[in-house]
Order: C-alpha cells, then sequence, then structure tokens
C-alpha cells in the first residue's frame, strides 16, 4: 500500500511498513546541467553569454522587486531613506553606463 505523495510532501510521520517509493522527488532524477553546458529547458542547446547576462538581469529585476514590496511595508527612518535613495541614483547611473556601452559595441 503506498501513501499519497502529498502526505510526504508535508512530512507527515510515514509508518515503516509503507511503500512511498512513488513519492520521489522528480526533479532528484535528473541532474541540472552546469551553468556552462546548457539552458536548463534544452540541455543541448549552448547558453551563450547574452543569454547569461539576460538571466542576470531578469533575477536581479524579481530581486528588486520582492525586496521592494518587502519595504514598502516597514517603516523607514529617515536616514534609511537617504540611503536608499543614494544606493537606487548609483544602481541607475550604472545601468545608464551599461546601456551606452551597450549601445557602442560593434
Amino acid at each position: 500500500m503506498a501513501i499519497g505523495c502529498t502526505a510526504h510532501a508535508e512530512n507527515k510521520q510515514i509508518p515503516a511498513d509503507y511503500d512511498v517509493s512513488d513519492c520521489k522527488n522528480v526533479f532528484q532524477r535528473r541532474e541540472p546541467p552546469r551553468s556552462d553546458e546548457g539552458d536548463y529547458t534544452n540541455p543541448k542547446v549552448p547558453v551563450t553569454e547574452a543569454d547569461k547576462l539576460k538571466r542576470d538581469i531578469d533575477t536581479l529585476r524579481e530581486s528588486i522587486r520582492l525586496d521592494w514590496l518587502d519595504l514598502a511595508s516597514k517603516p523607514l527612518t529617515v536616514s534609511d531613506c537617504a540611503a536608499l535613495r543614494s544606493d537606487i541614483v548609483a544602481l541607475g547611473l550604472e545601468l545608464r553606463n551599461l546601456i551606452e556601452r551597450f549601445d557602442a559595441l560593434p
């Protein structure tokens, strides 16, 4: 008799005589490719430097969005606001610099 995978996933106590072999995590059955080996959707397709940069940009965008949602619900001191504003301005300047360098590529 196999126990449902939901119960296994919820870390419930499972009696020793239960067969839970069908509840293994399917993500553990395959090894993800190394970052230089290919993309995660198709390991046979090599990941270009442009793909890596796009993935990094997407990750950064999502991280900032989630951090902002968390921060917006918390009270900030005047000095915290000033420091964050300074960091955001510096990031904006760095991004503008990156756009200029990108536009200058052949």
